[in-house]
Order: structure tokens, then sequence, then C-alpha cells
């Protein structure tokens, strides 16, 4: 099982990936909007963490779904204008 932090960094190179397909690059967005971003996906690692922990999930269908999640999905979803 992985940390938290472990967690958080996988959600935020996920993010950072999608975001750059629909092209926006992370990096360029204020600190302010970086920061807001950051603490929900603490938050959700927080969760993801006690649900691996329990059981409920494991890293396996974690990384498939972050698979899935940069799959080109995104991109039918989301088209480029």
């Amino acid at each position: 099982m992985a940390s938290t932090r472990q967690y958080w960094n996988a959600l935020k190179s996920t993010r950072n990936a999608i975001a750059l397909d629909m092209g926006v690059q992370e990096s360029l967005t204020p600190k302010d909007m970086r920061a807001s971003d950051n603490a929900g996906l603490a938050a959700v690692a927080i969760v993801i963490k006690a649900l691996t922990d329990k059981g409920v999930l494991t890293d396996a269908e974690l990384q498939a779904a972050q698979a899935a999640a940069l799959a080109d999905i995104w991109d039918e979803e989301h088209p480029l204008p």
C-alpha cells in the first residue's frame, strides 16, 4: 500500500497530464489556483488511503482507473479548440 503522499503525487501527475492534453500547462496557472486544486487532491488522497487500508480498493484498481483517465477518452469528451 502506498502512503497518502504517494497517492497525492499520483493524483497530481494524472491531473497535470490530463490538463496538458487539454492544452493547459498546470505550472502556468496562478499559484492560488494550484494551491486550491492541490488541497482538493490532498483530501481525495486521504480518502483513497483510508479505502485502500480497509481493503475497499486495491492499488491495482487505482492504477487501472488512472490509466483509463489518461486514455484518449479525454480527447473525445474535451476536444481542444
